[in-house]
């Protein structure tokens, strides 16, 4: 909290803030953080201090390996992230009982298909931000910035792309 009578000329500060844009103006834009408060940006400072989650202006190949270590190396920036959610058994159970029954046997590519398909998880794209904190199982608590602030766990190395600081990053 301010104490108001001791902030003078001089005074250092820091800000971190979340939001989005609410609306564009010619001069910069109006802006709302998570805590609902609004106020005016300047196109100035926007240029110079905001990182956006969803914008890039370049794209860039790693491996897995380097990807997760991008992600984990950028705590505190929104960012966006598209990963595949954990398998659902019963997709898998599904699937393997309908070919028990069916009097058409699959071939081994054919059936390697089948069950990669079953086994795969739900492709999921989401927008927030980590403070580099995981749950027991290693996956990543990802706070979901379109979601009311909920969140979201994701397991780092089912990422298939991101975009981070102006940057859209792909595994190989």
């Amino acid at each position: 909290m301010i104490v108001k009578d001791k902030v003078k000329v001089g005074s250092k500060w820091s800000r971190q803030s979340y939001g989005e844009i609410v609306d564009t103006h010619p001069q910069g834009y109006k802006v709302r953080n998570e805590l609902g408060h609004e106020w005016f940006v300047s196109t100035e400072i926007l240029d110079y201090e905001f990182t956006f989650a969803d914008q890039y202006d370049e794209e860039v190949t790693l491996t897995r390996t380097s990807m997760v270590e991008k992600i984990l190396a950028s705590t505190r920036i929104a960012m966006t992230v598209h990963f595949t959610k954990k398998p659902e058994f019963k997709k898998l159970h599904e699937c393997v009982a309908a070919m028990l029954v069916s009097d058409v046997r699959p071939g081994p590519r054919q059936l390697a298909k089948i069950l990669k398909e079953a086994t795969e998880g739900e492709p999921r794209t989401m927008i927030g931000r980590h403070y580099g904190e995981f749950d027991d199982l290693g996956r990543l608590r990802f706070t979901d910035m379109e979601d009311g602030g909920g969140l979201r766990l994701v397991d780092p190395r089912t990422v298939l792309w991101c975009i981070i600081s102006g940057k859209r990053y792909e595994v190989k």
